[in-house]
């Protein structure tokens, strides 16, 4: 599921994502799901998914979609990533579901830990972006 995912990330995005920048954005959220986990979720001992660096992968994508005024791509990815990340931490019976789907336990708190990490991301790209253009530089 992970590498369609990530296939229909490349088919959506792919005028946007630079190989380089695509992984610095991984060893970022990799980085910090790990440290999500490790902090507030100590009992998860092992994972190995690549599902929150998915999750976070589409929210940069979608928010960049935006901000260039692409917004029939990005709203509408960013609004159903947003959607099952509230779902997963509501509704047990989704990652029950999914758990049956790929025969294997889903660490719906790295889901989470993507997500967040990607809007800090996209929070501190924006911001760096807006002070470079006020400051008379181009991003």
């Amino acid at each position: 599921m992970n590498t369609l995912g990530f296939i229909a990330l490349v088919i959506i995005y792919l005028e946007r994502i630079a190989s380089i920048k695509l992984a610095l954005q991984i060893f970022y959220l990799s980085s910090y799901i790990g440290l999500g986990l490790y902090i507030f979720n100590p009992e998860i001992s092992q994972y190995a998914g690549f599902s929150g660096i998915l999750y976070g992968l589409f929210v940069i994508a979608s928010v960049r979609a935006i901000t260039t005024k692409d917004y029939l791509v990005g709203y509408p990815i960013f609004l159903v990533i947003t959607i099952k990340i509230i779902w997963e931490n509501i509704d047990s019976t989704i990652n029950n579901a999914s758990a049956t789907l790929i025969n294997a336990p889903v660490a719906t708190e790295a889901h989470l830990y993507g997500y967040l990490s990607a809007l800090l991301f996209a929070v501190i790209t924006i911001t760096t972006n807006q002070l470079k253009q006020r400051l008379g530089k181009t991003p």
